[in-house]
């Protein structure tokens, strides 16, 4: 383990920010903090760095305590490396001086050679010399993770890194910040409140709501097996429906009678992502197609069960339904469904 964090307690203003947070991060892992604006995911990020100072529990770094309640190792001291959200390049400083600043107690040779390996790493070898203003977004962004890497750090924080750059732009680099983290054998945790990025750069990701860890799981865990209805609202596209459990521990709802992944009983919410259904002409279960917009590859539809609950589908463009239509579904997912206490 490289990263342990342990009931981590902040509050500002007597409002609390972080509550009871804890996590573990292992070796080489890269892990992101996933959230919506305000869930405290940013602070707890500058808890670990040094920049805030917690008011309770623990923060160990590779066997080495740096926050206890009679400890507070100072941020310059942590062995932490730090890219922010507008890369806060010296702009008076070219790239491999930018690269180089934090390798002041290295000689001349030793800086030289690690800015080269690293100018190669990035894809940038030949931009030692050019300053930030004449560097693109993608670049200054790969440019501030070197000089983040350069002194060989016990950890990497990214906080929303790929936040000022356009949609494709984010698509591309989230993939190769990864690559250069595993290529250099770094640990790192980003934060994010886009979960394509999140999904794309992380081995773990911690879902975050009101200042507490929600869930700390793989990406395809947080996806299949929700902990929380906070998680299942937030994780990819789904909605709600309205359930009962029976004494058979399956539950009825407007779908028919589904299995659910735990015993629950009473009123229930359970979760119906858009893939766990297809049209089926010949189906007795029909809806009504509210809405319709074309994404791309496929159709995304809204329809109004006969109860008048919602689900939300894709079609294939070669399945054109016009809105007003009244259209057969059929349940195509596999296995037990997400169910939630009303």
């Amino acid at each position: 383990m490289i990263l342990n964090v342990s009931q981590l307690a902040l509050a500002f203003d007597g409002k609390p920010v972080l509550q009871d947070f804890s996590f573990a991060l292992e070796a080489g892992e890269t892990a992101c903090l996933l959230g919506a604006s305000g869930c405290g995911k940013t602070t707890a990020l500058r808890c670990i760095a040094g920049f805030e100072t917690p008011q309770a529990g623990s923060i160990e770094l590779n066997g080495r305590t740096l926050f206890s309640g009679s400890l507070n190792v100072p941020a310059h001291q942590r062995r932490i490396g730090m890219v922010f959200q507008d890369y806060a390049l010296f702009p008076h400083l070219n790239v491999a001086d930018n690269i180089a600043f934090g390798l002041n107690d290295r000689s001349r040779s030793e800086k030289n050679q690690r800015v080269g390996e690293l100018l190669q790493l990035i894809g940038l070898p030949d931009y030692g010399k050019h300053y930030p203003h004449q560097l693109s977004g993608g670049q200054q962004q790969r440019v501030a993770l070197a000089r983040a890497l350069a002194p060989k750090p016990d950890l990497v924080l990214l906080d929303e890194p790929f936040s000022s750059l356009d949609s494709d732009l984010r698509g591309r680099l989230s993939h190769e910040v990864r690559r250069l983290l595993k290529q250099e054998n770094i640990s790192a945790v980003m934060v994010t409140h886009d979960q394509c990025e999140a999904f794309a750069v992380a081995d773990k990701v911690g879902m975050m709501s009101e200042g507490r860890l929600q869930q700390w799981d793989t990406p395809a865990g947080l996806y299949r097996r929700p902990a929380t209805a906070a998680v299942a609202a937030f994780i990819g596209e789904g909605i709600f429906i309205r359930a009962q459990a029976d004494t058979s521990g399956a539950v009825n709802t407007a779908l028919g009678s589904l299995e659910v992944a735990e015993n629950l009983s009473g009123s229930l919410n359970i979760l119906v992502r858009p893939e766990y259904l297809a049209f089926s002409a010949r189906s007795p279960l029909t809806a009504e197609i509210t809405s319709k917009h074309f994404g791309g590859h496929y159709f995304d539809y809204m329809l109004r069960l006969d109860n008048g609950e919602a689900l939300h589908m894709h079609g294939s463009v070669e399945e054109d339904y016009s809105v007003g239509s009244r259209i057969g579904i059929k349940i195509v997912k596999q296995g037990k469904w997400a169910a939630f206490p009303q």
